[in-house]
């Protein structure tokens, strides 16, 4: 059954990949600015195969120098293994995690890193109080990060 969800899903992304991604605003210019600058990883509870076909579709493969999937590691999201396999790949001390789940929130802050949880309709509120920041959208931290700075 599993396999045959799978099979569906890939047909449909295959088909429409920008119909089953919305990016928040600034989301995908944030990504752009930042790969300049930062090692930038991708941890997903998604499996490979879809988001190797995501990434290749939406044409943002390049911006990642790493990708942990939920397929790649024993223990998956709320375990910190995902970050932790990140973070020893970008020999990170210092990382910023970006999530929308309670799951995300929960493996990013066990494995140390700085949690954002990126406000949405899915986002539960009482969620809120376990990240260390929120945002609605990306916009401000463009403009925070990379505006020129006056001294």
């Amino acid at each position: 059954m599993r396999n045959f969800r799978r099979k569906i899903k890939l047909e449909a992304l295959t088909k429409e990949p920008k119909k089953h991604v919305r990016f928040k605003k600034g989301a995908k210019e944030f990504l752009k600015l930042a790969s300049k600058r930062y090692k930038i990883g991708l941890v997903t509870s998604s499996a490979l195969v879809v988001t190797t076909l995501l990434l290749e579709k939406l044409n943002i493969t390049h911006l990642f120098d790493v990708v942990v999937t939920g397929d790649s590691v024993l223990n998956g999201k709320p375990h910190p293994e995902p970050f932790l396999t990140a973070k020893q790949v970008l020999r990170s001390q210092t990382t910023i995690a970006f999530e929308d789940s309670l799951a995300g929130i929960l493996s990013a802050k066990g494995a140390n890193c700085f949690t954002v949880i990126v406000h949405s309709k899915g986002v539960n509120d009482a969620w809120i109080d376990k990240a260390d920041a929120v945002i609605t959208d990306f916009l401000p931290l463009i403009e925070f990060l990379f505006s020129p700075q006056d001294d």
